[in-house]
């Protein structure tokens, strides 16, 4: 994304099953990030991080080819875009 975008990452966040492999495997990907130099977003015990603000975006083709498009807050919305929601 970065080279796509120019858009420079300095933060990571973390998805991962709350079993034994599952938080394995996240803490060596957060170790890995930390070494490259990434900030790794932590999250208390309920899974919140109080500190982030929550932007939604989606990569869509809207006709001059892949561009990153801020769904959510509304108010940063792209004028007239409506965001795409996947259908099952």
């Amino acid at each position: 994304m970065q080279n796509e975008f120019g858009t420079p990452i300095k933060k990571l966040a973390f998805v991962y099953e709350n079993g034994d492999w599952g938080k394995g495997f996240a803490a060596q990907w957060k170790k890995l990030a930390q070494d490259g130099g990434y900030e790794v977003v932590k999250f208390d015990k309920t899974g919140q991080n109080a500190n982030a603000s929550l932007v939604m975006v989606q990569i869509n083709d809207i006709g001059g080819g892949l561009e990153r498009i801020t769904c959510w807050p509304k108010n940063a919305r792209r004028a007239g875009y409506t965001p795409v929601f996947p259908k099952p």
